[in-house]
């Protein structure tokens, strides 16, 4: 019994690491994308006043 339990706490803790991972992944990818998206803004912004 004990046995199993403390396998099912590793497999919660296994899920809980991915999905940190994946979260962190998913922010870092937004905010990177975020970025560009202004980089591109300012890219034609620049090139209207032109």
């Amino acid at each position: 019994m004990s046995a199993n339990n403390d396998t099912i706490k590793q497999q919660l803790h296994q899920m809980i690491n991915v999905i940190g991972v994946v979260c962190l992944l998913h922010t870092l990818s937004k905010e990177a994308t975020i970025m560009c998206s202004n980089k591109m803004l300012q890219n034609t912004m620049m090139k209207q006043t032109w």
